[in-house]
């Protein structure tokens, strides 16, 4: 969400919390010691925390780099006014990050989208709290998107390295794996459709199902990353310091899975399937995908983001 100069009218509607007070957020940052709480304008790269502490409001930036003046270890704190940036990198014709976009929002991330198509017209990452890559019909191997996927494994390296979150789903859980050291290759037999056949290491993050699959590679996944899902064609999640990719698709909504389904019959048929039976079975299965996919993102940000 950009932000220019407030008026006051506008500073008072932002008063109000961005996340639930259990949502927290720990580390450190910079401060500046205020007498009331001071809320940010000007433009949206700072996050101004709220600290639930006796004493006096503190105003803080969530900019993680050296400048850090002081910790205040595990007092929990919750976001307010502007919202913590996120870089949504997808194809230029597939934007939606979905239910996980949206429960990313819900924890005070607000994105700035960026075309893999395009890489000359993505920001730096200066100020990013989470980088988000999203899925795609390309495959990292394609020669006449060389270029571009070069320019992505080059930005996964460099977040890697500064300890940014990223976070990646289908195509993007395949560009990480090659950026970092694993491989990407053609999968036996493609994965397409709702599936309920993950084994998981953390069933009570990652359950069997249901969860949407669109692929026709699979990953072995970068040295020392555990993998932590798996289906019987390709490894399903895992997990790198502070980066974690799955293969399926925990973000798809119904319009998602209607604009696939209505591009992707060929696909469909050779599965035995069809648009219109693909769009029943997903109206069905959202009823608990939505909170399976939020309840991923929570554990997201509440393990593997801040630790």
């Amino acid at each position: 969400m950009r932000r220019g100069n407030s008026s006051l009218k506008s500073m008072e509607r932002d008063r109000r919390p961005i996340a639930d007070p259990a949502n927290v957020i720990k580390g450190s940052f910079t401060l500046s010691r205020v007498d009331s709480l001071v809320f940010a304008s000007g433009r949206f790269t700072d996050l101004v925390i709220g600290v639930f502490w006796r004493g006096p409001l503190c105003a803080m930036t969530a900019r993680r780099d050296d400048r850090v003046g002081c910790n205040l270890g595990s007092v929990h704190r919750v976001a307010y006014g502007t919202r913590v940036r996120a870089l949504l990198l997808a194809n230029s014709d597939e934007c939606d990050a979905g239910f996980s976009g949206e429960r990313f929002r819900h924890h005070g991330y607000s994105f700035i989208e960026c075309h893999r198509d395009r890489p000359r017209d993505w920001v730096p990452l200066d100020g990013i709290d989470l980088v988000m890559l999203m899925g795609s019909e390309w495959s990292v191997y394609w020669s006449h998107v060389a270029e571009e996927v070069a320019a992505e494994l080059a930005l996964v390296r460099d977040a890697h390295r500064r300890r940014i979150p990223i976070y990646g789903i289908c195509y993007g859980a395949q560009a990480i794996a090659v950026a970092l050291g694993g491989t990407v290759e053609r999968a036996r037999e493609p994965e397409i459709g709702w599936y309920d056949n993950i084994v998981s290491d953390i069933p009570e993050v990652i359950p069997p199902g249901p969860w949407m699959q669109w692929h026709s590679d699979c990953i072995s996944v970068p040295p020392g990353a555990e993998e932590l899902a798996r289906s019987p064609i390709a490894t399903q999640a895992y997990r790198l310091d502070r980066t974690f990719a799955t293969q399926f698709h925990p973000e798809v909504n119904e319009a998602m899975v209607t604009r696939w389904a209505t591009s992707g019959g060929e696909e469909l048929a050779l599965k035995g399937s069809s648009t219109e039976e693909l769009r029943a079975e997903t109206s069905r299965h959202v009823v608990r995908s939505r909170p399976n996919a939020e309840h991923l993102v929570d554990w997201y940000v509440e393990r593997v983001a801040g630790s």
